[in-house]
C-alpha cells in the first residue's frame, strides 16, 4: 500500500522529504500553501504535484477539506505559529501527522499541544532531523565508552551557526517571537542533548545577537548557558549553546569535555554534503593531546531514516515522542525565550564578531 502524503507549507522540507522516499511506500499527493501554484510551480513540479492537487489558503485559515480528503499522512511544514492548530485539524480528520520542528511556539501552546496529543501519541510524529543524523546516532555509544574511561561529562560546547543565504534573507518570520525565535529554529543541539544524551537542561544565562541586519530586526543568533544533568553527566555539569544564522561561515560541532581531562568532538555534515556525497560527519576522542579513537561513520541521510521510521509508525509501530522527552527538548527553549528579549538583540558589530569567534573557537579543533 502506498501512503499518500499531503504537505502543509511546501518548501525546502518538501524536496528533502521526496529525496528520502525513493522506493518506500509513500508518495507526495497534495500540497497546501499561502502561495499559489504559479508562485510555487518550480517546486511543485519537482515534487510531482499537479495544479489540481495544490490548494491556496490565507495564513491561519483551516486546512481545506478537499486537501485532507484522499491523503493518509499530513506533513506540517508551515511556520511554527500555525503548527498546533494544523496538527490538531489533521489529527481530528483521522490522519497520521508529521510535524516539523515543534508543535508550539511558546510554553502555553506547548502545554495545549500535550493535551491535543493525549491518547493520540501513536498518530503523531515530531520530526527533529538532527536526531536522524549519523553523528547523533553513534553519539550515545561513543560517549558511553569515553565516559567509562575518562569520567563523566563536565561541560558541553555546542556551536551550530550557518553562513548567510538568500533563502534565510527571505524568511524574516523565522526569527519572530510568534514563531519561537532563533533558539527554536535552531533547537538542534538541545534536541541532541535531550534525546540522544538523555540530558536535562536548566537555563543559567543567555544573550541574543543580530548577526545579519538584512534578515530582520529580531535576534538571528542566541547564546545560552545551561546546567546539565543526566546519567552521562557529572554533578555540576554545564552546557554552552551557540546558534544562529547569517555568519561568515557554517560551523556545526559539539564538544563533550570529560572530568578526567579527555574530550570528544562531533562534527555534523550539512544537508547539502549529505545529499551530494557519502560524508555524514566525524567524531574524535582525545586524551592528553592524542587521539584515543575516531571515526567517520556512514549511513543513510536523515530523510531516508525519517521515511523508515515513518513507515513503521504509520503501520502501528509507535513513535519516539512522549511527554517526558518533549519537555526535555523544549523547556530550555521556553526558559531562554522568557529570560531573553529577542526583539532587542545585541547589534554592536564588535560584540557580534566576538560571539562568532568565541563560539567557533570553543569547538574548532577536530582532527
Amino acid at each position: 500500500m502506498v501512503h499518500r502524503i499531503g504537505i502543509v507549507g511546501a518548501g525546502h522540507w518538501s524536496k528533502r522529504l521526496v529525496k528520502g522516499i525513493e522506493d518506500d511506500p509513500f508518495k507526495v499527493h497534495k500540497t497546501v500553501d499561502v502561495l499559489s501554484y504559479d508562485e510555487k510551480e518550480e517546486l511543485l513540479t519537482a515534487i510531482d504535484v499537479p495544479r489540481e492537487r495544490h490548494y491556496e489558503i490565507e495564513a491561519g485559515d483551516p486546512l481545506p477539506d478537499d486537501f485532507l480528503d484522499g491523503v493518509d499522512v499530513v506533513q506540517i511544514a508551515s511556520p511554527v505559529e500555525y503548527h498546533l492548530e494544523q496538527t490538531r485539524e489533521a489529527l481530528d480528520a483521522g490522519k497520521f501527522v508529521v510535524t516539523e520542528k515543534s508543535y508550539a511556539a511558546d510554553r502555553d501552546e506547548f502545554e495545549e499541544a500535550l493535551g491535543t496529543l493525549e491518547g493520540r501519541w501513536d498518530d503523531s510524529f515530531l520530526h527533529l532531523h538532527y536526531l536522524n543524523k549519523v553523528p547523533t546516532k553513534v553519539m550515545p555509544h561513543v560517549l558511553e565508552r569515553a565516559t567509562e574511561e575518562d569520567g563523566a561529562v563536565e561541560h558541553v560546547e555546542a556551536t551550530f551557526i550557518e553562513e548567510r543565504s538568500a533563502e534565510d534573507a527571505g524568511r524574516a518570520w523565522l526569527f519572530e517571537p510568534d514563531n519561537g525565535g532563533v533558539m527554536l529554529d535552531w533547537v538542534h543541539p538541545v534536541e541532541v542533548l535531550a534525546v540522544a544524551c538523555e540530558a536535562s537542561l536548566s537555563l543559567r544565562d543567555g544573550a541574543a545577537y543580530l548577526s545579519e541586519p538584512d534578515y530582520t530586526d529580531c535576534a538571528t543568533a542566541a547564546q545560552a548557558e545551561f546546567d546539565a544533568s543526566g546519567a552521562l553527566f557529572a554533578d555540576g555539569a554545564t552546557a554552552s549553546i551557540n546558534v544562529g544564522k547569517g555568519f561568515d561561515e557554517t560551523h556545526k560541532r559539539m564538544r563533550f569535555e570529560l572530568t578526567d581531562g579527555g574530550h570528544v568532538d562531533f562534527v555534523y555534515a550539512s544537508s547539502e554534503e549529505e545529499f551530494e556525497s557519502d560524508y555524514r560527519g566525524e567524531w574524535v576522542w582525545r586524551r592528553d593531546g592524542r587521539v584515543v579513537e575516531s571515526g567517520k561513520p556512514t549511513g543513510p541521510i536523515p530523510y531516508e531514516i525519517l521515511i523508515d521510521e515513518l513507515g513503521d509508525a504509520v503501520d502501528g509501530g509507535g513513535t519516539w515522542i512522549d511527554e517526558d522527552r518533549l519537555r526535555r527538548v523544549y523547556e530550555p527553549v521556553w526558559e531562554y525565550n522568557e529570560a531573553v528579549d529577542i526583539t532587542e538583540p545585541v547589534k554592536d558589530a564588535d560584540a557580534v564578531e566576538r560571539f562568532e569567534r568565541d563560539a567557533v573557537a570553543a569547538t574548532e579543533v577536530v582532527a
